[in-house]
């Protein structure tokens, strides 16, 4: 058996790039959805135009990602493969928060390419992981917790891009490209 080590892939490596093509697909999908709904992502619109609306001050964040489940092949995208605590889930109506590793940019929309729209969730203001509505402040800002990607973070933008950042780099987007308060549901 011949081992060639120029195509084996660190498990850090591997996980962080599956994580960015999760995240690219569910930037893709929020777009498709706002392409049909007035440019608007699913958290501007209300349930009975299929969006999640109603849920975007709630804890139950697996709710934004049903309403573009139609352009996603499978839940299983919701959950990075690094986030040991997150199962990953195959089928829709069994998703429920405890599959889904990311969180969404309440105030992204279609007219700011470049605010966050996803993320993955080891993104805080304490030290802790965060769950529900997190609003980002100049006097709370945000921190990256280690227990995912080694202190960095993928975020995915509205304009579909998805990069990894360090903690200091998410604070300097947050706190200077967008309008702080910024407002992030997290699983």
């Amino acid at each position: 058996m011949l081992l060639l080590p120029a195509f084996i892939s660190p498990p850090n490596g591997r996980g962080r790039i599956q994580c960015m093509s999760n995240l690219k697909q569910v930037g893709l999908a929020t777009r498709m959805f706002s392409n049909d709904h007035q440019d608007k992502f699913p958290w501007a619109v209300p349930k009975s135009r299929g969006g999640s609306l109603e849920y975007a001050g709630s804890t139950e964040v697996f709710r934004h990602f049903f309403a573009i489940s139609n352009e996603l092949t499978s839940p299983k995208v919701l959950c990075c493969p690094r986030d040991l605590e997150r199962p990953k889930q195959s089928e829709w109506n069994r998703v429920s928060n405890s599959n889904v590793s990311y969180f969404v940019g309440l105030d992204a929309d279609e007219s700011q390419p470049q605010a966050i729209l996803s993320g993955d969730r080891s993104l805080s203001t304490t030290s802790r992981p965060w769950s529900g509505v997190m609003i980002v402040t100049k006097k709370s800002p945000p921190r990256v917790l280690p227990f995912l990607h080694n202190n960095r973070i993928i975020i995915g933008f509205g304009d579909g891009s998805v990069q990894q950042m360090t903690e200091s780099e998410v604070r300097n987007w947050l706190l200077h490209t967008n309008n702080p308060p910024v407002r992030l549901a997290l699983p």
